[in-house]
């Protein structure tokens, strides 16, 4: 069964509404035990890699770009962009936010190789702003925790 429709059956069976996204994890802590097993991973994988952060705030650049964060194609990329885009983009100055687009611009397996180390990071995308992205992720575990 695909992912995604396990998923919604888990959600459907156990509530008579689908939860608040940002109240996903609470629900996965309290319906553990009502949940198949198959649609769990599905539930907690959902759960991590959409943001925490509302955009309403945000000016129309910065949603954007936090949009763009999300949904890069790549769910490694989700998780490294968004976790640093729901931390960082109200802080980013106007020349960060340029420096964040423009990478964002890259493919995203050669920002994962760049992230990793496991290829070097070109002197025109080796910036503080990169340097800012690279640090966040510590990498002593799982990037989604």
């Amino acid at each position: 069964m695909d992912c995604r429709v396990a998923l919604l059956l888990a959600m459907t069976k156990t509530v008579a509404r689908v939860p608040d996204r940002r109240k996903t994890l609470l629900y996965i802590h309290r319906n553990a035990g009502r949940i198949p097993s198959g649609a769990f991973a599905c539930l907690k994988e959902h759960a991590l890699t959409e943001s925490t952060i509302s955009s309403a705030g945000l000016d129309e650049r910065r949603r954007r770009t936090l949009f763009r964060a999300w949904h890069r194609g790549m769910r490694e990329m989700d998780i490294i962009y968004g976790k640093f885009s729901d931390s960082e983009i109200t802080k980013l100055s106007d020349a960060e936010l340029d420096q964040f687009e423009e990478l964002m611009d890259l493919p995203d397996r050669d920002v994962l190789m760049f992230v990793t180390g496991e290829a070097a990071t070109p002197p025109e995308f080796d910036t503080g702003l990169f340097r800012k992205l690279r640090d966040f992720h510590t990498h002593d575990g799982p990037i989604f925790g």
